[in-house]
């Protein structure tokens, strides 16, 4: 179960755990979780910190605490924007099992199945063909550029999740050099598949100034 009250938020990580073959439910605060989870025990739930109605500090107590719950505790991973180290161990002590940070990385989560549900993943290599041809955008790589103001921009809407900036972004690129156009089409590629590791990655191999 994903738990948090921004639906952005809940779409990017459920997305996420779809994709690795995970069943999930959705709620937008504690208060509606408790009582899908009452007729819906799940495995696992990663639940934000801060929602209205009833945060993640009230909604774990009450997982660990009421008897409704005894054989229907599930592990629970908090999730918030990173906080200083010394801000987890709150978390833990409230009864959290891990603490998973936004903007979310697949990593982590196949960290979490798999230290919590013992989920075991099959990586498939994928090999290059010999026929194979690099799209135009991927052969210009090297020498795109981007203005500083915008690739700042794009890195910071990307490590924050903010798709809706990041949508507004791709417009001003399309407004550019057919190179930028090319990076803007890939990039929704990325978007539509919520793989923000991918943009942020392929970010980090262009120059900008």
């Amino acid at each position: 179960m994903v738990v948090d009250d921004v639906q952005e938020n809940r779409t990017i990580l459920s997305q996420m755990l779809k994709e690795l073959g995970s069943h999930v439910l959705e709620a937008e605060n504690g208060q509606e979780a408790l009582m899908i989870l009452l007729e819906n025990p799940m495995d696992l739930v990663f639940m934000d910190i801060r929602m209205p109605i009833m945060d993640g500090f009230e909604t774990i107590k009450i997982l660990r605490t009421d008897p409704r719950f005894v054989d229907k505790r599930p592990i629970c991973i908090a999730i918030s924007a990173s906080p200083l180290r010394q801000q987890i161990q709150p978390l833990l002590d409230a009864g959290f099992e891990d603490f998973l940070a936004k903007p979310f990385r697949f990593e982590a989560i196949y960290q979490c199945l798999n230290r919590f549900l013992k989920v075991q993943f099959e990586y498939v290599e994928n090999l290059p063909q010999e026929n194979s041809t690099k799209s135009p955008f991927s052969l210009a790589i090297e020498n795109l550029k981007l203005d500083n103001s915008l690739y700042q921009r794009l890195r910071d809407a990307a490590e924050l999740n903010d798709l809706t900036e990041l949508e507004n972004l791709l417009l001003e690129l399309r407004q550019g050099r057919v190179e930028y156009q090319q990076l803007a089409d890939y990039f929704q590629q990325q978007l539509a598949d919520y793989n923000i590791d991918e943009i942020i990655t392929m970010l980090e191999q262009i120059q900008h100034a």
